[in-house]
């Protein structure tokens, strides 16, 4: 149960942060009246290296935390391509960058898999269970009826 809430609350963070960094976009080519391509391009590198920071941070010190985490990688790629379908044509720099945001993102959501599946490869609660403590304890009671 644990899992789909910290990858209900990864999907949700991921959203809202990707929102706010279009609505930031918004402003600043609306009301500051920087050039629509310029904000794009800063944005787009802005979600790759906070992204590509993100995941260094996941798989180092919050590995503990974050260890079934998974979702905010689909939600990105996810929102990469409908920025691609809907920017497509624009610039061919922005194309590039797009095209680039998706290929990182997916090497990187591959990346996790991989790393996900070597550190709990010899974890009992992913394993057949061979591992796990039982959790009917009375059959391992003293003579004295559990008095220690």
């Amino acid at each position: 149960m644990g899992i789909f809430v910290i990858n209900g609350h990864g999907f949700y963070d991921t959203w809202t942060t990707l929102a706010s960094l279009i609505n930031l976009t918004i402003f600043f080519k609306y009301q500051i009246e920087v050039d629509g391509e310029t904000v794009c391009i800063i944005m787009l590198s802005v979600i790759l290296v906070g992204f590509l920071g993100w995941f260094i941070l996941e798989n180092t010190v919050l590995k503990l935390y974050g260890n079934p985490l998974i979702t905010h990688y689909m939600v990105i790629i996810w929102a990469s391509y409908g920025q691609y379908l809907s920017q497509y044509g624009v610039s061919k720099a922005l194309d590039a960058l797009i095209i680039t945001n998706m290929s990182v993102f997916s090497a990187v959501l591959v990346a996790r898999v991989v790393i996900l599946a070597i550190r709990n490869r010899r974890n009992g609660i992913y394993g057949n269970g061979n591992n796990l403590v039982p959790l009917d304890s009375s059959s391992k009671q003293s003579s004295d009826n559990g008095h220690y």
